[in-house]
Order: structure tokens, then C-alpha cells, then sequence
């Protein structure tokens, strides 16, 4: 796709999401639970502003059947794009468990560690399989902070 529609897409995609707004783990199921298939693991970034309007959302890495490489790095290169102050990771398990492993506990965490020290906060990850989701939030794995 070259550079100009690529841009383009994300301008559109921009303008489409602005007014969402995210206020609970439920709020980005619904918004990206239709972008995921079951054939390979994506992850997919959502970034937000300060009031937790919607930015925009991205796939920032694609892999197997059972993983997408993942480095810090990826992430804050595509949150940094926008004016972004907060992000959610969204990931799919294509076999449908949605349970966190130690590579995905792990790659959280480093991403919250490098994204605050830019000021981009990680507000939650989540892991959907078969129309259900786990929240890094919810289950305690993360606590946002902007300290």
C-alpha cells in the first residue's frame, strides 16, 4: 500500500472513531472485537487521549497461529503518531483461551515501563478468544498510573 492511502486510511480512520470514548474494558471489546479472525495472532494498539477519547486504533504487529512478536519499541513508534496520553494493547489467542501467558504478562509490562517514561500511559491489555475477553486490569495484572 504505498505511503499517501496508507495515510490516508489512518486520517479517515481518525476522523471515524473521534467522539468514542472508552470508559471500561466492555467499551474496547466493542470497538475491536470485529477486527480480529481466528487464522493468526494480531495485536492491535488503541490510543487515547487525556479525557480517553479515541484516537485511533492500529495493528502493530501480526503472527502465527499462536504468537505476534512484539518489542516496546513497535508500540510507541505508532502511539506517538497522534496525541496520545493513554493506550490499550488488544491481542487475540486464535485457539481461544484467553489467558495471559508469561510472554504476554512480561511484554505488558515492559511496555508500560517504556511508555511512561515518554509520558504514554498503559491503561489496559486485553486477550479475546471466542467472543470472551481477559483484562490485564480487571484480573489486577497492571494498575495505570500516571505518577
Amino acid at each position: 500500500m504505498s505511503l499517501f492511502i496508507k495515510e490516508l486510511h489512518s486520517i479517515s480512520l481518525w476522523v471515524v472513531l473521534s467522539g468514542v470514548r472508552i470508559s471500561s474494558p466492555h467499551d474496547i471489546f466493542a470497538l475491536v472485537k470485529g477486527d480480529f479472525s481466528n487464522d493468526s495472532e494480531k495485536v492491535e494498539l488503541v490510543m487515547l487521549d487525556s479525557m480517553c477519547n479515541v484516537l485511533a486504533k492500529e495493528i502493530v504487529s501480526e503472527g502465527s497461529e499462536n504468537s505476534a512478536p512484539l518489542h516496546p519499541r513497535q508500540v510507541l513508534a505508532v502511539a506517538l503518531r497522534y496525541p496520545t496520553v493513554f493506550i490499550v494493547l488488544v491481542h487475540n489467542h486464535p485457539k481461544g483461551c484467553v489467558e495471559p501467558s508469561e510472554e504476554d504478562i512480561e511484554v505488558t509490562r515492559k511496555i508500560a515501563k517504556a511508555g511512561k517514561m515518554v509520558g504514554v500511559y498503559l491503561l489496559d491489555h486485553l486477550i479475546i478468544g471466542n467472543g470472551k475477553f481477559f483484562s490485564f486490569l480487571q484480573q489486577g495484572l497492571i494498575s495505570p498510573s500516571i505518577r
